[in-house]
């Protein structure tokens, strides 16, 4: 947004932009010349933000703990969300909440054995490749 304001004034004028120094017209307040022009410009920004962590026993090794909490772009809502997911083996529990950030509603809870938790996301089997195509 520009504005234009009288510098002796500061009485906002209501004139057309981009005129000649020359063919601007006196300020209608106190009949002065010089003009200041005033240029607001403004923006935002929205910080998202995960936190994964793995637990291991040792330096090496599968983790025995795997956590996921932050924002994800869920691609199927074409939105942001809220996600929790754990993975615990020590105690075969997969535990996954995804939630709206706006409302607070929750869109998708699944709590089962880790040992049953099928081809979903990483564990998706590949298919196998077909030669006859």
């Amino acid at each position: 947004m520009e504005q234009s304001r009288c510098r002796e004034c500061s009485v906002a004028l209501d004139e057309p932009q981009g005129m000649c120094r020359e063919t601007q017209p006196l300020c209608q307040a106190c009949s002065s010349k010089p003009k200041v022009h005033e240029i607001y410009v403004s923006d935002e920004i929205m910080l998202r933000e995960k936190l994964k962590l793995k637990a291991r026993h040792g330096a090496t090794g599968k983790p025995f703990r795997e956590t996921i909490v932050g924002d994800d772009l869920n691609r199927k809502m074409d939105r942001w969300v809220k996600r929790e997911m754990i993975i615990d083996r020590e105690n075969d529990l997969y535990e996954e909440i995804v939630t709206d950030p706006q409302c607070g509603e929750i869109l998708h809870h699944c709590r089962e054995p880790l040992t049953q938790h099928k081809g979903h996301g990483a564990a998706k089997q590949e298919e196998p490749l077909n030669p006859n195509k």
